[in-house]
């Protein structure tokens, strides 16, 4: 009983946010890396707060192992912007 309930908890959150997303002009990702500086942190959360008062759907999440599929996932969520934030600057 516990797995359905958690289940069908899990497919309203999921339908509650598509509807939210449907009303939103457009929506992004903010994705941190795991040990991203807090006093960087903070300054890409009054970022996404600077945007959601614009009228912009964005959220803030930690970068997952496999950041294709939780991209992949986010995606089917409704979002479709991706800004990535890591830990260092990345070399080129």
């Amino acid at each position: 009983m516990k797995k359905r309930f958690v289940r069908l908890l899990s497919v309203l959150l999921t339908v509650a946010l598509t509807l939210s997303l449907a009303g939103c002009s457009s929506s992004n990702t903010e994705v941190t890396a795991k040990g991203y500086p807090a006093d960087k942190l903070v300054d890409v959360i009054a970022k996404a707060q600077e945007e959601r008062q614009a009228g912009k759907q964005v959220l803030v999440v930690r970068m997952n192992k496999n950041k294709k599929f939780q991209k992949e996932q986010l995606n089917k969520e409704g979002y479709e912007e991706f800004v990535e934030f890591y830990k260092e600057e990345l070399k080129r």
